[in-house]
């Protein structure tokens, strides 16, 4: 009998965080003791349309993946890895009591992965809804993780208070790991070569962000597009012949085209407002008696607190119309607070003031220097947040020791 558990740890590794398409090849690597899982990932790759090549120590491999066109091979350790660093996809199991995973992509698919990152930089900001994000060209290698990168890609965010939150990480490591634990595969030209291996950290940091950036006094604002409930339908009088039966058809017939909770409980309306607006739903959805005779219905947006009246035949196109509003809304607004809130600075006096006076992101050249670095942390507890990939002379030298300047770098205080 199968494992759900395991069925469903598969499915999040191969549609999220491997994010497996039709026509992938899936190198899947694995001892004995990880066997029922890696077949559970097998059966999940094999169901997004991709082909399986296991490189197993036993020969147990799953025959439903195999119907599929997918095969089993057996090889060294080095070759192994060779074939596996030519896939799509590398996955790799092993040890005695714990699965372990790894991911693996070849140094000819970095290039196209790195090109993949500034389109990410767009995708992120807006399903945020958050302007506060900025995916940086490296990260600074004072970073521990940095420090053993070849190239390091960041999300800054910039808070209320402004201060900075690194929101969200990627490593290029290069093949600095593959040469350190000797994991080698065999190339075209049958001659061993190391693995390059990259690192994701888009971690809870990043619901702190949006947290931090759209909350107000209220509680939280969430952007629609992540929001895990889009409208809440509040039943009014709901003791009332009909409300409720009208509140159950509005919420069936919604969910086509949107994420909808119905509130049915038995605590007050005033009550479930406060309570929806507290958790950041976008849209509420008032329905009551007077309502119901006018064919009509409430909708209040949790970005602004404006009510509107709508027909309830126009209900749907009117949701999904003020769902893009709202994501709009807080994007825009976001953008505005975090370009009002960075500065530029040519010299260390105008440097600190700003700090002191108006903190925010702060534009200033860098030579390059470490030392640089560390004196501007030493004096003034801002930090090097990154270094863009649209990059501004600002000025010709370095705002710490006023040597000619290499880079452009946001600098700020942070969490």
């Amino acid at each position: 009998m199968r494992d759900d558990r395991l069925e469903k740890l598969a499915d999040v590794l191969v549609n999220y965080s491997t994010e497996v398409t039709e026509g992938d090849i899936v190198a899947i690597s694995a001892e004995d003791c990880a066997l029922p899982f890696i077949q559970a990932v097998a059966r999940a790759a094999v169901k997004k349309g991709a082909l399986v090549e296991y490189y197993v120590d036993v020969p147990e491999v799953d025959a439903e993946v195999l119907k599929h066109g997918s095969r089993e091979q057996y090889a060294r350790p080095n070759i192994r890895f060779g074939a596996c660093a030519a896939s799509d996809v590398w996955i790799s199991a092993w040890g005695s009591r714990n699965t372990k995973m790894m991911q693996s992509i070849p140094s000819e698919r970095l290039k196209e992965r790195r090109l993949a990152n500034r389109e990410n930089r767009k995708k992120y900001s807006d399903r945020m809804g958050s302007g506060e994000l900025r995916w940086c060209g490296t990260q600074f290698p004072t970073e521990a993780d940095a420090q053993n990168a070849a190239h390091t890609y960041t999300i800054e965010s910039l808070m209320h208070d402004g201060k900075a939150l690194q929101s969200g990480t990627s490593h290029n490591f290069g093949d600095g790991f593959a040469r350190a634990f000797d994991i080698q595969y065999t190339d075209k030209d049958n001659q061993l070569q190391y693995v390059h291996q990259t690192s994701w950290g888009m971690t809870t940091r990043l619901i702190g962000a949006i947290i931090m950036v759209h909350g107000d006094n209220s509680g939280l604002v969430l952007p629609p597009k992540i929001a895990p409930i889009q409208l809440v339908i509040v039943p009014i009088a709901q003791h009332k012949e009909g409300v409720l039966e009208k509140a159950m058809e509005l919420k069936n017939k919604l969910s086509a085209v949107c994420r909808v909770k119905l509130d049915d409980s038995d605590k007050s309306a005033g009550w479930k407002f406060s309570e929806y607006e507290m958790k950041g739903v976008p849209i509420r959805l008032e329905i009551g008696p007077k309502d119901i005779a006018q064919n009509q219905a409430v909708l209040a947006r949790r970005d602004t607190g404006e009510k509107i009246v709508v027909s309830l035949d126009e209900l749907e196109k009117t949701i999904l119309a003020l769902l893009d509003s709202i994501q709009a809304n807080l994007l825009q607004k976001a953008t505005e607070r975090r370009d009002s809130k960075t500065y530029l600075a040519h010299n260390m006096e105008e440097f600190e003031q700003i700090l002191n006076e108006t903190p925010g992101f702060i534009k200033a050249m860098w030579c390059g220097d470490q030392a640089c670095e560390d004196a501007i942390k030493e004096k003034t507890a801002a930090t090097s947040r990154c270094i863009p990939f649209e990059q501004e002379e600002i000025d010709h030298v370095c705002v710490c020791c006023g040597k000619p300047a290499k880079h452009m770098v946001y600098w700020g205080r942070a969490y």
